[in-house]
C-alpha cells in the first residue's frame, strides 16, 4: 500500500502536535526537570515506566513468538529475568552515582566509569535497543489493529 497525501499531512500533524506538547510541558523546567522528573522518580513509576515501553512487544509479541517458536520462545523470559535480575542488583549504585555525577542517561555512567569510546559505545546500543523496542510495539499495534478494524497488517 502506497501512502497518500493526507497520510503524510497526518503523520507530519502528529509529530507536530507531540513536539508542541512537549514543549508546553517543558515551560518553566529545567532539562533534568523535564526528562528524568528532577530525579524524584520511585520506584513503582520506574517499574510503571519500564513495563509501559515494553508492555505492547511482551504481550502480543511474545505471543506471536510463542506460537512461531514454541517452547523455545521461553528462552526471552529467561534472558530478560537474568537481565533484571543484573539490573536490580546493580541499580542502588547506579542511582547513587547518578544523583552525584548529575547523569542523564545510562552512558553517562559508563562514560565516567570507563571511557569516552564505551560511553559512545554505551549510547549506541542503547540506541539500537530502543529502536527494536519502538519496532516491536509497531509489530504489536499492527497485530492487534489488523483485525479489529478489519484492514491489512501492513496498513494497520
Amino acid at each position: 500500500m502506497v501512502l497518500s497525501g493526507l497520510d503524510y499531512n497526518l503523520i507530519i500533524l502528529y509529530f507536530l502536535v507531540v513536539f508542541l506538547i512537549g514543549l508546553w510541558a517543558k515551560k518553566g523546567q529545567s532539562t533534568s526537570e523535564y526528562l528524568i522528573a528532577g530525579r524524584k522518580v520511585g520506584i513503582v513509576q520506574t517499574t510503571a515506566s519500564i513495563f509501559a515501553v515494553v508492555g505492547g512487544l511482551l504481550l502480543v509479541g511474545q505471543a506471536a513468538l510463542a506460537y512461531d517458536l514454541g517452547f523455545a520462545a521461553l528462552w526471552f523470559w529467561i534472558g530478560f529475568g537474568i537481565g533484571f535480575l543484573f539490573l536490580g542488583l546493580a541499580a542502588r549504585k547506579i542511582k547513587s552515582l547518578a544523583d552525584e555525577h548529575k547523569f542523564m542517561t545510562l552512558s553517562d555512567y559508563f562514560l565516567l566509569k570507563y571511557d569516552r569510546k564505551t560511553g559512545t559505545l554505551a549510547a549506541m546500543i542503547l540506541f539500537v535497543a530502543f529502536f527494536a523496542l519502538l519496532s516491536g510495539q509497531f509489530v504489536a499495534g499492527g497485530s492487534i489493529f489488523a483485525p479489529l478494524l478489519g484492514i491489512s497488517y501492513p496498513t494497520a
